[in-house]
C-alpha cells in the first residue's frame, strides 16, 4: 500500500520523546480508534510477512512516523504534553473540561459550542416567527 510522504513536524524534535504510562494508554486509544494502519494489533503499513506488530503499541517512545504526524495531532492536548510544547488551555463554561481554544474569544469546547449554537438559533427562530418584515 502506497502512502504519500509525510509533512515535516510542527515541532521539530532532536530526540524521540518519551511517554508516561497514562500517555501510553491514551495513545493506545487513539491508535485503536483513529489509525488506518492498525488492524487488531498488526500494522498494515509494515505487513511484510515477518513481524507486523504495531511498533507504537508497545513502546513509550514515539517511533511510528504515521502516529507522530497524523494521529497525534488529532489530540492537541496530548501532543503538547508529549512533545513538551506549552498550549494555552481554557475550561469550558458548560461542562468544565479543558480544551484548546481556536481563537481568543472561545469560551466553550466544540461539543458544547455546537449545542449552544443550536439552542440560540432555535430561540431566535421562535422570537422572530411571524415577523415577515425581517425576511
Amino acid at each position: 500500500m502506497y502512502h504519500p510522504p509525510l509533512p515535516p513536524l510542527k515541532y521539530p524534535i532532536k530526540r524521540l520523546p518519551r511517554m508516561t504510562e497514562a500517555q501510553l494508554k491514551e495513545a493506545r486509544k487513539l491508535i485503536r480508534n483513529e489509525c488506518c494502519n492498525y488492524d487488531k494489533g498488526h500494522c498494515i503499513a509494515l505487513d511484510d510477512g515477518i513481524d507486523d506488530t504495531c511498533p507504537q503499541w508497545y513502546t513509550y517512545s514515539l517511533l511510528c512516523k504515521w502516529f507522530r504526524h497524523v494521529i497525534l495531532p488529532m489530540n492537541p492536548l496530548m501532543e503538547a504534553k508529549i512533545l513538551g510544547k506549552s498550549l494555552e488551555t481554557k475550561k469550558c463554561g458548560v461542562c468544565g473540561k479543558s480544551f484548546v481554544p481556536g481563537s481568543n474569544r472561545a469560551r466553550f469546547c466544540k461539543a458544547c459550542a455546537l449545542q449552544r449554537k443550536r439552542k440560540s438559533k432555535a430561540a431566535w427562530a421562535r422570537r422572530n416567527r411571524g415577523n415577515s418584515r425581517l425576511l
